[in-house]
């Protein structure tokens, strides 16, 4: 398989690998989960009420859901916050919830590591072909040009 195929299904492998990590993890939320973003930072509302009975609450009430998740953030019970990260749960109109708080910081280094450094391994060892260098641990070619005797590279084989 050519590197180009490698890269195409490592990438497809690795979007099919997030989708089921997110399938998994929301069939052990409750049913009612909501998303909000504020202040670089993303709110996760579980509710533990059903979906509809949510929807007919907050509407009883002026500005709906968005007053809703806004009291619930702002008048919680208990209240834990670290490093941008926070817990916040509560009742509210008699249903239990809880908040999670992500810190986008986090997000985006946590999602950004892999391909950085996948994109600096690739970037290297195609620099060691191009200077006659072994592109596993980078020892001089120019003796053994078909096989590194350093780290037991083989040449691919010309078709």
């Amino acid at each position: 398989m050519s590197d180009r195929l490698k890269t195409i299904a490592a990438v497809v492998c690795f979007g099919l690998f997030l989708l089921a990590a997110v399938g998994c993890l929301r069939s052990f939320l409750p049913p009612t989960l909501r998303l909000e973003s504020a202040s670089g930072k993303l709110h996760a509302f579980c509710i533990f009420i059903d979906d509809g009975d949510f929807t007919a609450t907050s509407a009883q009430y002026s500005g709906g859901e968005t007053s809703i998740m806004r009291a619930m953030r702002e008048y919680p019970h208990i209240q834990r916050r670290f490093l941008g990260f926070g817990y916040m749960s509560g009742t509210y109109a008699g249903a239990p919830y809880r908040i999670f708080v992500v810190p986008y910081w986090f997000i985006l280094l946590a999602t950004g590591t892999f391909p950085l450094t996948w994109w600096i391994r690739r970037r290297r060892a195609r620099r060691r072909v191009v200077t006659g260098q072994c592109p596993g641990c980078g020892y001089d070619l120019r003796a053994t040009p078909g096989r590194c005797p350093e780290c037991g590279w083989h040449a691919p084989l010309a078709a």
